[in-house]
């Protein structure tokens, strides 16, 4: 049931971050479609010839891409638990409100491979 709850909570954070996306790709070309034409042609104008995208200084430093990792620990992403990972769930005297830690905890990290 946990997992259930922790599955229905990363698919709703998806949902609303493609939400947002969709709605600052909507209000940015809402903004340049609602320029006049004499604002197109003064824009048109003010825009340099060379793109400054293509400069390059000599205080840049080289993009570094991000590798995502393959294991935890030495446990690999898609067999990660409360039990692998070696995390101390006995917090309090309830056996079953400890267990109930480590569910929560395999449900946060089930689907740990996938994107950001």
């Amino acid at each position: 049931m946990a997992n259930e709850i922790v599955n229905h909570w990363k698919e709703a954070v998806k949902a609303e971050k493609a939400a947002e996306a969709a709605a600052a790709a909507k209000a940015a070309g809402n903004s340049s479609s609602q320029l006049t034409d004499r604002e197109n042609s003064a824009t048109r104008a003010d825009t340099p010839t060379t793109d400054p995208g293509n400069i390059k200084s000599e205080n840049q430093s080289p993009k570094t891409t991000k590798t995502k990792p393959t294991a935890v620990n030495g446990v690999p992403l898609n067999e990660r638990s409360w039990k692998r990972d070696k995390v101390d769930v006995d917090r309090t005297e309830d056996r079953l409100r400890n267990a109930t830690i480590g569910l929560l905890y395999d449900g946060l990290v089930h689907g740990g491979d996938e994107g950001e």
